[in-house]
């Protein structure tokens, strides 16, 4: 069966050119051609609050929420998520969050995000261009890492922590200073992951199962 799925994209500038521009790392491209080949994939313009009428004929069976710069850094990108999520959740489609992705999740469902990790993890930039270990909990998302502990990379600068997360959302796996490393709905087929599936990951079968978890919901 094949699947049609948007990925959101971030802004970024031009190098010589003063203007804005939407992108999405090849990564994606390579990730999802050698491992899902029949999933059809289009990358989602930063265009607020019309993407819910640009993607209306598009029939997209779920939506990835890319990573790329922190929640609240880009109004334009969070207006657009904010509103491509809106139309998800209305019609229960499938959600992947990863890394921004997944913080951009639980600040929608009424959670916050950790902006300085420094209490947190001792300094700002101690899960930026890293690998570390995350422990997953017993539940129903247990039996897709097989272990009780993955090593994951990890890009990011602000967090989520268990009380920051949203009522709604439940936790699968934490890393090691205390941030949560994976996320799920209670009630909608949405997932939330803070390392990134894409790029170069000691965790890559997990990922599989990830995103094979994705596509099934």
């Amino acid at each position: 069966m094949v699947r049609r799925i948007g990925i959101t994209m971030r802004i970024t500038g031009a190098m010589d050119y003063f203007e804005p521009r939407d992108c999405l790392a090849q990564d994606w491209w390579t990730f999802l051609l050698s491992s899902f080949p029949d999933i059809q994939w289009m990358g989602l313009p930063n265009i607020g609050n019309n993407i819910q009428e640009y993607v209306s004929g598009w029939e997209l069976d779920g939506v990835i929420l890319s990573g790329g710069k922190d929640v609240g850094s880009v109004q334009q990108r969070d207006m657009t998520e904010t509103s491509l999520m809106e139309l998800a959740v209305r019609r229960k489609l499938p959600i992947l969050g990863v890394c921004r992705g997944m913080q951009m999740l639980n600040f929608f469902f009424g959670g916050s995000n950790i902006e300085d990790l420094t209490d947190t993890c001792g300094k700002p930039d101690t899960h930026v261009a890293t690998n570390h270990r995350i422990k997953v909990e017993l539940g129903p998302y247990y039996n897709l890492f097989k272990l009780n502990e993955i090593e994951v990379n990890s890009f990011h600068r602000q967090g989520v922590t268990r009380t920051a997360l949203a009522p709604i959302l439940q936790p699968f796996a934490y890393s090691m200073d205390g941030l949560v490393e994976g996320l799920y709905h209670s009630d909608l087929p949405i997932i939330g992951i803070q390392w990134h599936p894409e790029r170069k990951n000691p965790a890559h079968d997990a990922d599989l199962r990830i995103m094979e978890k994705f596509l099934r919901i």
